[in-house]
């Protein structure tokens, strides 16, 4: 989709006040490390500006991946967002700025919790309650979000891959680097046919008696099922 169409989409679903508050949000998030200080300084003088001149001039690249940040946690590289993206990713922000008030953390990630599955608990068959980290979150989405370019429904492909994954085993030499490489704890480890992808388990649960699921990675050797 060219520029000068998203622009227009989004300052049509954005009246200028919800633009105001998009500018917040996204000064709000910048700090975050997948932001350099060019563009934490970009956003600061964008919002410095009047509105009306703010809404023509903006940067459409940069303002895309970052609202794909601000909604998934997630921020993809030279992004250029398909139509479907843009359709469902500012349907969702729409919903985050109809809120009254300023921007918030507290707002910001109880959309969150629609739009990803950050702290979120699962259920495996074979190994129960299994929470759902930030990396194993951005790990999966940049594998998989980017191929069904429907990203509002990521979670449900999420929830469906790891669910069914079924437990395997490495072989010897590849399972002692990766004990080496995580400090000597243990893992257990899912394979997902669905996605092709491995997920990676902590061998220890918490005092609820939940573990945490720590990655999710495209396996450079066969698995043993």
């Amino acid at each position: 989709m060219k520029d000068e169409r998203i622009r227009e989409l989004l300052n049509k679903v954005l009246p200028e006040q919800e633009f105001k508050l998009l500018l917040e949000y996204l000064i709000l998030v910048v700090g975050a490390e997948v932001f350099n200080r060019e563009e934490r300084m970009y956003f600061e003088l964008l919002y410095t500006f009047p509105i009306e001149r703010a809404r023509e001039k903006f940067n459409v690249q940069l303002i895309c991946s970052s609202i794909y940040f601000l909604l998934f946690h997630f921020r993809p590289d030279n992004y250029r967002p398909a139509v479907e993206e843009i359709t469902s990713s500012f349907c969702l922000l729409k919903k985050l700025l109809s809120q009254s008030g300023s921007a918030t953390w507290k707002k910001l990630e109880a959309l969150r919790l629609e739009t990803t599955l950050i702290g979120h608990v699962l259920e495996h068959e074979k190994l129960g309650k299994v929470r759902i980290s930030a990396h194993a979150w951005q790990r999966f989405f940049e594998r998989e979000a980017l191929k069904t370019r429907h990203p509002a429904t990521i979670c449900e492909v999420f929830r469906n891959a790891f669910c069914r994954a079924v437990l395997c085993d490495l072989p010897a030499a590849i399972r002692v680097i990766r004990i080496i490489d995580s400090g000597f704890k243990g893992a257990h480890y899912l394979w997902s046919g669905q996605a092709k992808l491995r997920f990676v388990v902590s061998d220890e649960c918490d005092a609820d008696g939940i573990y945490s699921l720590m990655t999710a990675e495209k396996p450079r050797v066969s698995l043993k099922i």
